[in-house]
């Protein structure tokens, strides 16, 4: 979705999760950067042996790890 003061990005996976992003109307890449997001969260949130569907995500590495992809963009 887009309007004159933002966009807003969707990612479905395969398995039903979705990922949003909102970000400036000129922003490009929001697709790929979401799928470099999903595989962060496969890596350190599904690997989690206490971690069960439909928690809130609670993992420290994913966060930063999340927050060094959008700063290098």
């Amino acid at each position: 979705m887009e309007a004159d003061t933002f966009r807003l990005q969707c990612f479905q996976t395969p398995t039903g999760v979705k990922f949003l992003m909102l970000a400036e109307p000129r922003a490009a890449g929001l697709e790929a950067l979401l799928r470099q997001v999903y595989c962060l969260y496969a890596d350190y949130v599904l690997k989690n042996p206490f971690y069960e569907a439909d928690m809130p995500i609670q993992c420290d590495r994913f966060t930063a790890k999340v927050d060094e992809l959008v700063a290098g963009r």
